[in-house]
């Protein structure tokens, strides 16, 4: 949870620190601080903008970033093991953190950002499903 709340709400100091942005990466920040079209960034990010790393980054972060909570609460927490749970968790997740990046200036919100960590905690309960089969047919 550290890591994803790093990752989150806190990427605007390491963008500083570590990025070096360019005159579009400013404005195509400022122009999506709030997106509720779906399918607009995601679109965006796979027409290459704006470059082929930071939409990497971006697209393949927000799946990733939310992959271990599908795995990992099935594991702590039995009464979630189903698809529909753990996709509403992550769903739900996302959105607490859209919305507070909105209110906090800590970032954008973006709807596709709820498409994509949703995306990324169903991937992790599907190997949190594939490792228990497997479990299942070793022991």
């Amino acid at each position: 949870m550290a890591v994803l709340l790093k990752f989150v709400l806190f990427k605007r100091l390491s963008d500083v620190l570590h990025v070096k942005m360019s005159l579009a990466d400013i404005q195509f920040r400022l122009q999506w601080y709030a997106n509720f079209i779906p399918f607009k960034s995601i679109r965006y990010y796979l027409g290459g903008h704006p470059n082929t790393a930071a939409a990497v980054q971006n697209l393949a972060g927000n799946v990733l970033l939310f992959a271990p909570l599908g795995f990992f609460v099935p594991l702590l927490r039995p009464r979630f093991t189903g698809a529909i749970q753990v996709g509403a968790l992550a769903l739900g997740a996302s959105l607490l953190l859209e919305v507070i990046q909105l209110l906090t200036g800590l970032g954008g919100f973006d709807v596709d950002d709820l498409i994509l960590n949703t995306a990324g905690g169903l991937i992790g309960w599907l190997a949190f499903k594939a490792a228990q089969q497997i479990k299942g047919r070793c022991g």
